[in-house]
């Protein structure tokens, strides 16, 4: 297993990790109209737009293949985390995760981390200290639980 910073170069990678991944949440936290938001936002180009932001991303791969990534919006909100089903239970996003705690340290002061967590993601940003801080909400059609570590 290696793991590695991202850039534009993985957008395609990143975008069928993603949508792929975000199927086997497809029917507990996504309207119909969610799930083609999702996609939208998910597609190459987008992905590229958001490196351009300054998000940053790291990477999970085996044999070549990325596996898993964490997506981070200004030093502090995950925006994505996401381990194929094959590779779940295995502490990839564990690793993930302080990779990209490791590089934001650097630069963040305050230290405080959001996410958006799906039904499923719960209790993986449990293991990692974040706490729930909202009732579950819901925009564009995706549902999530807002959490936080502080």
């Amino acid at each position: 297993m290696k793991y590695r910073n991202l850039t534009k170069k993985n957008s395609h990678e990143i975008s069928s990790l993603v949508i792929a991944t975000g199927c086997l949440l497809k029917a507990t936290d996504f309207t119909d109209e969610g799930w083609v938001f999702f996609v939208k936002v998910n597609q190459p180009i987008e992905i590229e737009n958001r490196f351009n932001e300054g998000f940053i991303s790291f990477g999970a791969f085996l044999n070549d293949e990325l596996i898993g990534l964490i997506t981070l919006k200004n030093n502090s909100h995950i925006t994505q985390l996401f381990v194929t089903k094959d590779h779940q239970g295995k502490k990839i996003s564990s690793k993930l995760w302080g990779m990209a705690k490791k590089a934001t340290n650097k630069t963040q002061e305050n230290k405080e981390y959001t996410v958006f967590s799906s039904s499923l993601a719960i209790p993986v940003y449990e293991s990692f200290g974040f706490k729930i801080i909202e009732p579950p909400q819901e925009r564009n059609g995706i549902y999530y639980r807002p959490m936080k570590l502080q």
